[in-house]
């Protein structure tokens, strides 16, 4: 049985969880006035699935014009292709872990992501929780060990702060610009008593606001402190065998993140999520067209890069079912959800739908 078929310009009707609906006859723009209508006048959280990167800023762009109160996130990708032998700019991890964060607590939120991206396992969100820290003014603080912290959780030292994940020490003073927060803080210390935290300008260095507390999170989507490099050797060596004279191996062992280590993050973890593991029930899950397609042209990219860089003995990589999931795997982990497909041809589902012919819904 096909799901039902409106056209919410004429008024919305949103699916409820374990709900699907089609959205008709929308094209260009009508698309995104029409769940920009639904988003502003309902209580739940929306996820929008996008065919691509590109297209994923556009929409953001086009919702926010329909209405420039909604909150809308953006879950970015790493930009990376799969099973690069580079990391990601630190900004994009910050901004990453920061949306993860705030996902359990959006009431009538919009986060848009790009199909490809969603198709990345990730860390869970218990893992997050437990690595994030508070610092409050008036605590003791034992600053051998918070810089110890700060170097497990991924930060990075250097003279001067600049960006986020950075950490800077001089004198009674500790400057961390920290993951989730727009601005770096400065912590200014009465012998182990935290006595000021005070954000500054990057530029001029200058203290601006004074504040009581402020949340850090992990710098990194992987811990390198002591239990963490235990469970990744552990795992390497379940999965892969052979560890001697692997560098990357070697790396992590020395406590150092090696280029492209985000591709190993299911050997960090005991176990790995999906975006939608965050959401509660009441999302809507919104499918632009064209998803499952480009969801499919990504899946081959995986397997085609998997293919090739898995006879290099100095560098074995993880099965692409460790690190992604196919597009299927992933439209089954939003069935829970009430979820709206969207589609601008006004002729028959059966017909035009890929969602309706091809997938498991």
């Amino acid at each position: 049985m096909m799901p039902d078929t409106i056209s919410p310009l004429d008024g919305v009707d949103l699916p409820q969880p374990n709900e699907k609906k089609n959205w008709t006859n929308l094209y260009g723009t009508a698309k995104w006035m029409a769940v920009s209508k639904a988003a502003s006048e309902s209580l739940r959280p929306f996820v929008v699935f996008t065919s691509d990167i590109a297209s994923a800023l556009k929409i953001e762009q086009e919702l926010r014009f329909f209405d420039p109160r909604m909150a809308i996130h953006h879950y970015p990708d790493w930009e990376t292709l799969p099973y690069d032998r580079f990391s990601p700019y630190q900004d994009i991890i910050s901004e990453r872990l920061t949306t993860l964060s705030l996902i359990p607590d959006f009431k009538k939120e919009v986060l848009i992501v790009a199909v490809q991206t969603a198709m990345h396992r990730i860390v869970p969100g218990e893992w997050l929780a437990l690595h994030s820290f508070s610092l409050v003014k008036g605590e003791v603080l034992d600053r051998d060990k918070f810089r110890k912290k700060l170097i497990d959780n991924g930060y990075r030292s250097s003279p001067q702060v600049s960006e986020s994940g950075e950490y800077a020490i001089r004198g009674s003073l500790i400057d961390v610009f920290p993951v989730g927060s727009l601005n770096p803080i400065r912590i200014d210390f009465f012998d182990n008593e935290i006595e000021t935290l005070r954000f500054f300008d990057v530029e001029t260095q200058r203290s601006t606001k004074e504040v009581n507390e402020i949340r850090v999170l992990p710098g990194k989507e992987f811990l390198l402190d002591q239990l963490g490099i235990s469970q990744f050797r552990r795992e390497w060596r379940t999965e892969f065998g052979q560890f001697h004279d692997i560098a990357l191996y070697q790396d992590v062992s020395d406590g150092l993140p090696p280029p492209g280590i985000e591709y190993y993050l299911p050997l960090f973890h005991d176990r790995m999520e999906l975006l939608m593991d965050y959401f509660s029930e009441s999302t809507i899950c919104v499918f632009d067209e064209n998803v499952e397609k480009m969801a499919g042209q990504f899946w081959t990219s995986v397997e085609s890069r998997y293919d090739a860089a898995q006879h290099d003995t100095t560098r074995p990589v993880l099965e692409p079912r460790h690190v992604f999931c196919d597009f299927n795997e992933l439209l089954g982990a939003t069935k829970k959800f009430g979820r709206v497909f969207l589609t601008g041809l006004n002729t028959s589902l059966e017909e035009t739908n890929v969602f309706a012919t091809s997938s498991p819904l």
